[in-house]
């Protein structure tokens, strides 16, 4: 008869030396693959004639229908699926003020998860800057789509406090969107618009909210705390 083995706990030593590995082969293997994101073709590349027309002389009609109406950057080029990871490198996991430099090899990382887990195409984007408002101005005239802004960590009643502080359609999108859950196409039918104008005008709602709760927590920051006597 085949007595079942003991299960046997490992040592404190044995749950260390494990928890230490990863950061031990991660240089290592960092500097193998030099990063860990790449951008790679998914149109076909037969021979050097197809890039006439992924290229000049072709490229130039789809861009003339963009230029005609932008929101066909959505249908014929990759924006659908673009977006930035931006960090100005004060605030790096539990690695603290590194610096932007510093801070890429995380970015390159949640470029990853964004990728592996999600099909997402996202671009670490790390900034020379700790000015809020110019954080704020590259995320509102940049071409890209975040595809969360406001994190977890805000409390559901303090965006609904700050919501009615913008502008109307900044309000109507964000409380469509997330509050009552629709997608942006259905957001796009409640509001007779297209998609693509529907997830700009998320976008440059998102960037206003992000910096009104911005402001809402400096200001609660410099109130001081009162209690009864």
């Amino acid at each position: 008869m085949v007595t079942p083995k003991e299960d046997v706990k490992p040592t404190v030593e044995e749950l260390l030396a494990k928890a230490k590995k990863p950061a031990q082969l991660s240089p290592a293997m960092h500097r193998f693959y030099e990063g860990k994101m790449q951008v790679i073709p998914k149109c076909a590349i037969r021979n050097t004639d197809d890039f006439a027309i992924w290229y000049t002389p072709g490229v130039a009609a789809p861009c003339r229908e963009i230029q005609a109406d932008p929101d066909k950057s959505f249908e014929l080029t990759n924006r659908w699926n673009y977006v930035a990871v931006v960090t100005d490198g004060t605030r790096v996991l539990g690695l603290g003020d590194i610096g932007p430099e510093a801070a890429l090899p995380v970015m390159e990382g949640k470029a990853l998860l964004f990728k592996y887990l999600g099909g997402v195409d996202a671009f670490p984007i790390c900034l020379r800057t700790k000015d809020p408002e110019e954080m704020d101005e590259y995320a509102a005239e940049g071409i890209s789509e975040p595809i969360e802004v406001v994190g977890s960590n805000i409390e559901h009643q303090k965006i609904l406090r700050v919501l009615h502080r913008l502008r109307p359609d900044y309000q109507t999108v964000l409380t469509l969107r997330f509050i009552s859950n629709l997608s942006p196409e259905e957001t796009a039918q409640v509001l007779n618009r297209s998609v693509g104008a529907i997830r700009v005008l998320q976008h440059r709602a998102l960037v206003v909210l992000r910096k009104e709760l911005d402001d809402s927590r400096q200001h609660e920051d410099r109130t001081p705390n009162r209690t009864d006597n």
